[in-house]
């Protein structure tokens, strides 16, 4: 059994495109400005795609870690390129974990709570004011 080359299966993709150059007698005219707009609209297309699945990927991230409020991850801090302390809240007992490739091991069963760090508030104000108040000062100046 022979077998076909590979480019044949694409052959029919090409069919109309070939109809209608043999019935004009040249390649299809095809203005600039109709390729433009087709590569603008292609473009468009391709970037909100892009946007769509950025937010889908994040919201779906995001549901992944709360874990229907029974499990909540507190907090952590590298140790290296692959070794990790995480702070896991399990109902009302939280657990500090030592997480390295291959292994997960419960270091200590904390008695009291990590409380929630607090914003940080100098001046009585969030990040969001000290921004607002920075911007302000620069278009002041």
């Amino acid at each position: 059994m022979r077998r076909l080359p590979r480019q044949l299966p694409l052959l029919p993709l090409f069919l109309p495109v070939a109809a209608a150059a043999a019935e004009e007698g040249s390649a299809p005219k095809v203005e600039f400005g109709e390729q433009l707009a087709q590569v603008m609209g292609g473009l468009a297309l391709v970037l909100v795609l892009v946007v769509v699945l950025a937010w889908l990927a994040r919201r779906l991230n995001q549901s992944r870690f709360t874990g229907a409020g029974r499990l909540r991850l507190v907090g952590g801090l590298s140790l290296g390129t692959r070794e990790r302390i995480v702070v896991v809240e399990v109902e009302d007992v939280q657990l500090v974990v030592g997480v390295a490739p291959g292994r997960v091991q419960t270091l200590h069963v904390l008695a009291r709570p990590l409380q929630e760090p607090a914003p940080d508030e100098a001046d009585g104000e969030g990040f969001s004011g000290r921004l607002v108040r920075l911007m302000g000062k620069e278009e002041k100046q």
